[in-house]
């Protein structure tokens, strides 16, 4: 049975059943069988979520889950496996983009992650709910109880087992953390001093535009590619970085403007590129760029 739906694959002829129709580049099915398939997926889904049940088997779920503990077990075994065989190859482990040895996940898998999550406590918070368990609070300035508790108790666990609060690793002498999330703190702690103290009066932009502009604008004044980035410019330096006053800027441009408003900017740039189309026609240069 494997053998033959193989030579499927290898043949582009679909593998439902006794169907001989041709499929497309990459798929196993043809479009009819895609389709089917995808709408008998969907009503054993929602047949499953009626009734209570996983969805993937037939088990009853975990209260307020849609996953049964056999399930939801093996689907952290298999995400783990997943995620130390990215890290081994030195892969982003959201994309499996090749990048450093030191990193986890690129910058764009970073800026997405931050900014979904970022999200997704917005929309908890607003609707009322705990951030970490997404159930009801008591009242909007309290916080979850039993999450509070919960991680109370990890922690105290943790504590007296020698082990960082943040992770299983031995800490520090003296220390509630180990060397990792020690430095990470310091570190941590010294940026967001340094934002605070620069960001002032600027405003910020969401992680969602800041990744359009950053990793996938190309420069506003010259039409550069990013690569791999560009950085944020602002059109006008009185006014702080929010979605209206700021562009996509190659570092050459970036820092040829320097704290000059971006209309003056652009009327020298042109004031330089004819004189320099000048000089060309009167012999002093080879070519005009």
């Amino acid at each position: 049975m494997v053998a033959t739906c193989k030579i499927k694959q290898i043949n582009a002829v679909c593998t439902y059943s006794s169907c001989k129709q041709a499929c497309d580049s990459g798929a196993v099915r043809c479009g009819y069988h895609r389709q089917l398939c995808r709408e008998r997926n969907r009503l054993r889904k929602q047949q499953r979520r009626d009734s209570n049940k996983c969805m993937k088997c037939d088990n009853p779920r975990r209260p307020g889950k849609v996953h049964c503990e056999s399930c939801a077990l093996n689907m952290t075994r298999a995400s783990k496996a997943r995620r130390d065989r990215r890290r081994s190859l030195h892969l982003c482990v959201g994309c499996e983009q090749p990048m450093d040895k030191t990193g986890v996940l690129c910058i764009k898998c970073t800026v997405d992650t931050a900014g979904a999550s970022a999200d997704r406590r917005n929309k908890l918070k607003a609707a009322g709910k705990c951030t970490r368990c997404s159930k009801p609070l008591t009242s909007p300035d309290a916080g979850c109880i039993e999450c509070a508790a919960k991680y109370r108790k990890v922690r105290e666990s943790r504590f007296a087992s020698g082990t960082c609060k943040y992770c299983m690793s031995p800490r520090l002498n003296g220390s509630s953390c180990c060397l990792k999330h020690a430095l990470r703190a310091i570190t941590d702690g010294i940026k967001l001093r340094s934002a605070r103290k620069h960001a002032k009066e600027r405003g910020r932009l969401a992680p969602r535009k800041f990744v359009e502009y950053l990793a996938q604008g190309h420069c506003y004044y010259c039409g550069a590619p990013p690569a791999p980035v560009n950085g944020i410019d602002r059109f006008c330096n009185q006014r702080g970085y929010i979605e209206a006053n700021v562009c996509p800027a190659c570092p050459g441009c970036n820092l040829a403007k320097h704290a000059q408003r971006a209309s003056v900017f652009i009327q020298q740039s042109k004031k330089r590129a004819s004189r320099k189309c000048q000089l060309t026609l009167l012999g002093y240069l080879e070519a005009p760029f």
